[in-house]
């Protein structure tokens, strides 16, 4: 029995020495890099579009905010009764965006305004006797841009439209675009070579206009088609 043994003992197979070649060695080293550069890349972009899917849920979040219930053409104290709440998105919201009446109480409306307009700072002015500015609101005059003003084509607008015109530093994001000029009447629209608006404004909006294209910064036309047959005086 113990002789068997020893023959079956023989018979095994010795293990061969594992030996790995220095190619090898190099291929496993660099495969290991790719997957662990891979890894990092996968936790990048899973970080990146966690924080842009919460970025964009904020700027579509409902915010309430205070609009003006009609149009006005008249400096005027306004009142509870001329605002109401209503939601919009934080996007469509600004810095000079208001959201409590108390914050324009004993303040001037100084500019034209239209229906569901949201309020903003710059509608307003501190401790202003409306009748003081009324004449600001009688003294528009016409005012021609042609489209090379502008960094996009002039938009299908027609007479009697209101248009804001909005203003963007290059330097900085879209988020800076400011309005210089808001709800300004077309007076007539002419297309020779280029469309030709003619507003009506007053010197001030006009300085402003004048002031953005002598800096040549970015100009673009808003176009409000709901309350295109509002007048004003």
């Amino acid at each position: 029995m113990k002789f068997l043994k020893r023959i079956f003992k023989r018979q095994e197979k010795v293990p061969c020495p594992k030996v790995t070649l220095p190619f090898d060695a190099e291929i496993k080293k660099i495969q290991e890099d790719y997957l662990f550069a891979f890894l990092i890349f996968l936790i990048i972009a899973a970080f990146s579009t966690y924080f842009y899917s919460k970025e964009v849920v904020h700027k579509n979040e409902l915010v309430e905010v205070l609009v003006f219930s009609q149009n006005f053409s008249d400096p005027k104290e306004i009142e509870k009764s001329d605002v109401h709440a209503e939601k919009f998105s934080r996007k469509k919201i600004t810095e000079t965006t208001i959201f409590d009446f108390e914050e324009i109480m004993g303040k001037t409306l100084i500019r034209p305004v239209v229906k569901n307009e949201i309020l903003q700072l710059h509608h307003f002015q501190d401790a202003v006797d409306p009748e003081s500015v009324s004449s600001e609101f009688n003294e528009f005059f016409a005012f021609a841009m042609d489209e090379s003003w502008f960094v996009a084509k002039v938009p299908n607008i027609k007479k009697n439209d209101l248009i804001d015109i909005l203003v963007s530093n290059p330097t900085y994001n879209l988020d800076q675009t400011t309005t210089v000029a808001s709800a300004i009447k077309v007076l007539s629209v002419t297309d020779q070579k280029g469309k030709t608006i003619v507003v009506n404004l007053t010197e001030t909006d006009a300085q402003k206009i004048l002031f953005a294209r002598g800096l040549k910064l970015p100009m673009n036309i808003l176009v409000r088609p709901s309350v295109a047959e509002v007048e004003f005086n």
